[in-house]
């Protein structure tokens, strides 16, 4: 988490490290990956794929325009806020709390 806060962008294969990201807000480039098609079928609020901006490793030459264009114009930023609600049930700070109460009441 650490560095979740320090970074500015995420740049992944697709991995779960994403959806974990999605709690800083902050940018994500996804890469392509030949074990795409083996991946976990994901419903379509859940996932991430067609949601950010994706490189191809086998071209690399636009990796600062699409930093820069999500760094400054941050394009899907409402796209991950939903994302983030979609596949975190409780995003409110107050985990801990229901935590505590929940081991409270089986006492």
């Amino acid at each position: 988490m650490d560095v979740f806060a320090s970074s500015d962008i995420l740049i992944s294969d697709t991995s779960s490290l994403i959806y974990e990201y999605l709690i800083t807000g902050k940018p994500i480039i996804r890469v392509n990956t030949e074990d795409e098609q083996n991946l976990h079928n994901m419903p379509s609020e859940m996932t991430i794929f067609g949601k950010s901006d994706v490189l191809d490793p086998g071209n690399l030459d636009l990796i600062i325009d699409k930093i820069n264009l999500n760094l400054n114009e941050q394009p899907y930023k409402h796209v991950y806020e939903k994302m983030l609600s979609d596949c975190f049930y409780f995003n409110d700070g107050a985990s801990t709390k229901r935590a505590i109460d929940f081991i409270s009441s089986i006492n």
